[in-house]
């Protein structure tokens, strides 16, 4: 029960520096960002400014959805509270990874997205979340 608790104050400081770090950079944005990228890089969609906050919109609620799931599957001492934690901090850092490519690919001068340096440890995330929900 302590280790789901410690993986959802994970979840929580990774939502809180994907927050800290993109209003830190909001005032170096430009007026429209990239939102969406081809698998070259080149963005394929732009959103004002203001939009850089949906992911963490998006994260924060993710957070509360799974985190709301793994204690109550830890108040029941079910084994699936470790996996749901676990999938939990691997969505929150897969959001956070988004965010932070985009917000690169914003303040560069093509705003292209580095796929390779963006894609590795999504996909790395994304093979971690899939084991932890093997515990179901």
């Amino acid at each position: 029960m302590v280790l789901t608790y410690a993986l959802a104050a994970a979840i929580f400081g990774i939502v809180a520096v994907t927050a800290a770090v993109t209003a830190a950079e909001y005032p170096n944005l430009p007026d429209r960002v990239p939102m969406h990228f081809a698998l070259d890089g080149t963005p394929t969609t732009y959103a004002p400014r203001p939009m850089i906050w949906l992911v963490v919109v998006i994260q924060f609620l993710s957070m509360a959805i799974i985190a709301g799931t793994a204690s109550v599957a830890a108040q029941g001492r079910h084994p699936t509270a470790l996996g749901v934690g676990v999938f939990g901090v691997c969505i929150a850092a897969a959001l956070a990874q988004g965010q932070f490519g985009i917000i690169s690919a914003a303040k560069s001068p093509g705003q292209c997205l580095d796929v390779k340096r963006f894609l590795l440890p999504i996909g790395a995330l994304a093979v971690l979340a899939i084991l932890s929900l093997s515990t179901l």
